[in-house]
């Protein structure tokens, strides 16, 4: 009878901590401003630079940083700044896909939004529409 007690014990103080997903909505349409985007391709792969900076919105905060990799590396590569991260991805020449990842947490929450475009060759500046955002907080 003890173990059954103690049991619902730990069940009704696991029912305090709880992780539940939130979909946040930004105030508007969000986009993120992409300025002086570069890559170089050699037979091995291509390398990407560019900076990003995304405003500050009821749910996220502004962030503005440089970012570096290549496409051979396939997944997201953090930025100068590590709350963000990118992916470059060759499409059908001479089109490029570019991923965005930023996350952020506030109080017991960690939160994440994604945008991506795709852009020609030779686009230097363009904007990359935030697609999703979402988070997970932990209620006690």
């Amino acid at each position: 009878m003890h173990l059954t007690t103690a049991a619902l014990a730990l069940l009704s103080g696991a029912a305090l901590v709880s992780a539940n997903p939130i979909h946040l909505r930004p105030r508007g349409p969000e986009s993120w401003h992409v300025s002086g985007f570069q890559t170089g391709c050699s037979p091995g792969g291509c390398v990407y630079s560019f900076s990003i900076a995304g405003p500050a919105t009821q749910s996220a905060p502004a962030f503005n940083t440089t970012c570096r990799g290549t496409d051979v590396a396939g997944d997201y590569q953090s930025c100068a700044d590590p709350a963000v991260s990118a992916n470059l991805i060759p499409r059908t020449y001479p089109v490029w896909g570019v991923q965005v990842k930023h996350e952020w947490t506030r109080g017991s929450g960690h939160y994440t939004a994604l945008g991506n475009a795709n852009i020609t060759q030779g686009t230097t500046s363009f904007s990359v529409p935030v697609t999703q955002e979402y988070g997970v907080a932990v209620e006690q």
